[in-house]
């Protein structure tokens, strides 16, 4: 019995010092105003805000969790103010409605009329390619995974739908949000979102060679995409995940992919005498294997390419990205687990980001209370200054 009085009193010392961080951090650094402007679109209809559906995430002293949906917020004012009343562990944003949403019971015409077009990458979706961690682990070597994805990505965007708005956010764990704020994009039904979806989509489906869509080798998007993941293909795959060191991997990515019983069997007992070699070797002795096949290749696909793309092509989540009802959490929130923020970055520098050097509440909450001892802007000396600077910029320059 003792035990749990003890147990109790520690997590709810725990609880208090969190909710205590989380105060001091919604006070001094949590961006509202710029928060609300991004959100608004810098629009001077206040109704663009006050339409927009917010949830909250709170947790009690036992982590268990309480979840509220269709919060309207009316003001930069109000919104600081409840974030400091209600503590939330997590904020998250949806659509812009129809109406004001409401805590209370809604009308049946309620509906989303606008949203951004959002991109939700996790590295937890590469578990089948990633060796170095699994679910939500993640180091800067499955890292790598997100920054080809996030590449790619922004190619694509840019390139082929001409999208220029796009603020990309580091999750807070494991992942990145990409918000396409483009006029034209956050008015996209439900049915364009899926079609975008589609077209990104093309090179999952050129793989599974069943598909009743014709994808032919030569598609720029597949092409363009290509040079992307030969440059690191090697070092992702064979040397830090070491992919083929495994039998199981080699059957499902190699093996399975070779025309014909025979061939397949070849390949099986060339590949079983460079097992022990690692996978550089493994992979070269299977791209030799392939040239010496007297089957024809297939014209409309190159099968290493191919299987490049399958392995480090991006992981999306389709629903994040179709659903104008799904909510993902704002920039600038604390993971309640990792205890990171969720900070904007530099697609163009992605490669630098270093995951493990981002800001965490409790550093954050120790360097506001320096700031305040000493009398010395909180805003000034902030290890979150760069990422805020980047939010700044970002919402300065959109159009309405």
């Amino acid at each position: 019995m003792k035990k749990d009085v003890i147990s109790s009193k520690k997590q709810q010392d725990e609880y208090n010092n969190y909710l205590s961080m989380l105060s001091l951090y919604y006070e001094y650094l949590y961006p509202t105003g710029y928060i609300q402007k991004w959100l608004s679109h810098n629009s001077t209809d206040p109704n663009v805000f006050k339409r927009r559906e917010f949830a909250l995430l709170k947790r009690d002293a036992k982590k268990n969790k309480i979840y509220t949906r269709n919060v309207s917020i009316k003001s930069e004012e109000f919104f600081r103010t409840m974030l400091l009343n209600e503590l939330p562990f997590t904020i998250e944003i949806g659509a812009v409605m129809n109406k004001r949403p409401l805590s209370a019971k809604l009308s049946k015409n309620y509906c989303p009329v606008e949203k951004e077009l959002i991109f939700d990458i996790d590295a937890s979706d590469f578990d089948d390619v990633r060796t170095c961690c699994i679910g939500k682990q993640i180091c800067r070597k499955c890292w790598k995974l997100i920054v080809v994805a996030c590449k790619i990505l922004k190619m694509v965007l840019t390139e082929d739908f001409g999208f220029q708005d796009m603020l990309w956010v580091f999750s807070g764990r494991r992942g990145i949000h990409c918000w396409v704020c483009d006029k034209n994009a956050r008015s996209l039904t439900k049915e364009v979102r899926e079609s975008i979806l589609d077209y990104l989509y093309l090179p999952f489906r050129l793989f599974k060679r069943n598909d009743d869509l014709l994808v032919k080798w030569n598609h720029p998007l597949i092409q363009r995409t290509l040079k992307i993941v030969e440059e690191v293909f090697e070092e992702i795959c064979l040397e830090d995940q070491n992919l083929f060191s495994s039998w199981k991997n080699v059957e499902k990515f190699l093996v399975a992919e070779v025309p014909g019983e025979q061939n397949r069997g070849n390949l099986r007992e060339v590949l079983g005498n460079v097992m022990d070699c690692g996978s550089v070797v493994i992979w070269s002795a299977f791209c030799a294997v392939l040239d010496s096949l007297e089957q024809p290749r297939n014209e409309q696909m190159d099968l290493v390419g191919c299987i490049k793309l399958y392995l480090l092509y991006p992981r999306l989540d389709l629903n994040v990205t179709k659903g104008l009802s799904h909510l993902v959490k704002t920039p600038f929130c604390v993971h309640p687990e990792t205890m990171k923020v969720a900070i904007p970055f530099n697609p163009d520098k992605v490669e630098s980001f270093d995951i493990e050097t981002v800001p965490t509440l409790p550093a954050l909450c120790q360097e506001i209370q320096r700031c305040l001892a000493k009398n010395v802007s909180v805003t000034k000396m902030s290890l979150l200054n760069h990422s805020l600077s980047l939010f700044r910029d970002f919402v300065t320059k959109l159009k309405p």
